[in-house]
């Protein structure tokens, strides 16, 4: 994951792909564009393939060797072909399927923006509307989640960190190019200030929140924690990255700080059920009369969701009986102390009618 992205502003595209490559996946045709600059390919290749098995990538890594043989890009030798089968054996054992692989979902947003980062590189005054550079952010959004979803968040790191280095250079080259074309034309007004803040990937709350995700997950909460704070704009902050904070706290035990935060979010419009959820935990650690305030927050996430309260607590019983306990899910339903264990077959029972 980390060595496709060494070479990663060189990607080779599905529409522009050399012919010599035609045969390759984009995955494999990345790869290979990467290992054939290289000196001693052989002893670079067998890694690639470990590497990408590790992703769960195992056909890619099987066809990636198959048709570098079949088209001549390298001799096979013993080593090889040991190693090959070595892979194969483990990917019959364990009856590795593609579908629904993570690295592969995230390994096609990466051509997607790459892709559309190539196309901004050719006309750079593309950047100054709104709509592309919203395109941008939440392309490289996706992107980042989807590396984070395949447990490479340094991965998405890196990818945020090349991201903002690509867009100034492409700000740059608009810039330069506005000012010469001013300067042939003889003109004497000032070159309109750039709204650095505007062109930042970080200051989009799509990216912003991917952020929060890919460092919580990075083990860099601390970090996560000051990206979120650090912003005082409300508008700049959303329901998802509310709740990687919150769970950042759960996972401390910090069972105050995600009630203050609740609270944040509820009158800053970010209120969720994810939230909502981990507030009403929250409180069964630190409230005395929990029950009455447990309520409160179910009216709340009622209300959110445009059901009653019941409604809403039967919708979501499974989980809240496993998140809250037994008792309190039965005595926010009401039921009684002698008969809920029948109450609760007859919950099972309509939604197994429902399905």
């Amino acid at each position: 994951a980390m060595l496709m992205l060494h070479f990663v502003g060189e990607h080779v595209s599905n529409n522009h792909r050399p012919q010599q490559y035609q045969d390759l996946t984009p995955l494999q045709a990345s790869l290979w564009n990467i290992i054939s600059r290289l000196p001693d390919r052989q002893s670079i290749l067998l890694p690639t393939m470990s590497a990408l098995c590790l992703l769960r990538c195992h056909t890619e890594a099987l066809s990636l060797y198959d048709q570098i043989i079949k088209n001549g890009y390298l001799t096979a030798t013993d080593e090889m072909a040991q190693h090959r089968e070595s892979l194969q054996q483990r990917t019959e054992r364990y009856d590795y399927k593609p579908v629904g692989n993570a690295w592969a979902s995230a390994n096609k947003h990466i051509h997607r923006l790459l892709s559309l980062v190539d196309v901004v590189k050719q006309n750079p005054k593309l950047l100054r509307s709104k709509e592309v550079l919203g395109m941008l952010h939440s392309a490289l959004s996706t992107t980042m989640r989807s590396c984070t979803a395949s447990h490479q968040p340094e991965t998405a790191l890196m990818l945020q960190s090349w991201m903002k280095e690509q867009t100034d250079k492409i700000i740059a080259q608009d810039a330069i190019a506005a000012e010469n074309l001013m300067a042939r034309r003889y003109a004497r007004q000032e070159l309109p200030q750039q709204d650095n803040r505007l062109w930042a990937t970080d200051s989009s709350p799509l990216v912003r929140a991917a952020m929060l995700e890919t460092l919580s997950a990075s083990g860099r909460g601390e970090a996560a924690l000051d990206l979120f704070f650090d912003s005082k704009d409300d508008a700049q902050k959303t329901p998802d990255m509310y709740t990687f904070v919150a769970k950042h706290y759960e996972r401390n035990e910090d069972w105050n700080q995600i009630l203050a935060l609740y609270q944040d979010a509820y009158q800053s419009g970010c209120v969720s059920e994810e939230i909502g959820s981990l507030a009403m935990k929250a409180i069964l650690h630190t409230e005395k009369d929990a029950l009455t305030h447990v309520r409160a927050i179910v009216e709340d996430m009622a209300v959110l969701c445009g059901v009653s309260p019941i409604q809403w607590t039967e919708s979501r019983y499974w989980y809240l009986k496993k998140s809250l306990g037994f008792d309190m899910v039965r005595r926010l339903l009401f039921w009684g102390d002698q008969m809920y264990i029948f109450d609760e077959m007859q919950l099972a029972i309509e939604e197994l009618a429902k399905r």
